[in-house]
């Protein structure tokens, strides 16, 4: 009897238990239209402490490989396979590990009068770190509600840390020193998201499987497909026998403006 009722307690638990929900590494270019030329590299004169800076910093407002087309600094993400733009993700479709997540420091170097990254992403409850890495002074500005308009002077070789608010999503910050210094930070309560690199090249891992939405942005030109990019363009979410999947290039034109 009592061998039966452990057999009966054993088979109600499998059958109880939820299988794992698969999961792939999601792999994607975004590109320049062919119609669209590709813009030519353009550079910003700098009015101080040329001494450091140059006469010149790159402009990387809008960034595209000559050779491959690649769009750099376009953030994609994944949200609910649902045209409401305000829907978001549920704790089934995070990792497992996910739960046990630390906060992890999002690092944006002040080096040669520029931001490196120009372009970040970052989680809820993170900690946004700027490093100073110049032989000169820097003053942060930012200009978004979350954090309120906040001047903040730092002296070369310092460093900055303040945790990512709860309720942010996106915002520019500048140096109120070097005009021509911005930045661009987007916040999500999921680890769906990327910045595409020199290449126009994303990765997001342990996605999981099934029908959801990528969504395409950039900080100069907005959504891709404009207002209605909001929602996001259908992928289905599949990963092949070696985990991961390669969705084909999708095509932004950052050249336009909003």
């Amino acid at each position: 009897m009592r061998v039966a009722l452990l057999l009966l307690v054993a088979t109600v638990a499998t059958l109880g238990a939820q299988p794992p929900v698969p999961r792939a590494t999601v792999t994607g270019r975004v590109v320049l239209p062919a119609s669209v030329p590709v813009p030519e590299a353009k550079s910003i004169k700098t009015t101080y402490d040329r001494e450091h800076c140059g006469n010149a910093v790159p402009d990387e407002s809008v960034v595209v490989d000559a050779k491959t087309r690649g769009v750099r600094d376009v953030v994609v993400w994944l949200r609910p396979d649902d045209p409401d733009p305000k829907s978001n993700l549920g704790p089934a479709d995070l990792p497992p590990a996910d739960a046990k997540r630390k906060p992890a420091d999002v690092v944006i170097e002040l080096k040669g009068c520029q931001f490196v990254p120009h372009v970040a992403t970052a989680r809820t409850g993170d900690t946004l770190v700027f490093r100073f890495t110049d032989p000169c002074a820097h003053s942060l500005i930012f200009p978004a509600d979350n954090f309120g308009r906040t001047q903040l002077p730092i002296p070369e070789k310092g460093e900055w840390r303040r945790p990512v608010p709860a309720d942010a999503t996106v915002f520019p910050f500048k140096c109120s020193i070097h005009p021509w210094m911005e930045g661009h930070l987007r916040v999500f309560d999921h680890p769906y998201h990327a910045v595409t690199d020199a290449a126009g090249r994303y990765t997001i891992r342990d996605a999981p499987a099934g029908k959801y939405r990528l969504v395409y942005w950039h900080p100069i030109v907005g959504y891709r497909d404009g207002k209605d990019g909001r929602s996001g363009v259908p992928v289905v979410v599949a990963a092949g026998l070696d985990g991961t999947q390669a969705l084909p290039p999708v095509g932004f034109d950052i050249t336009r403006r909003p």
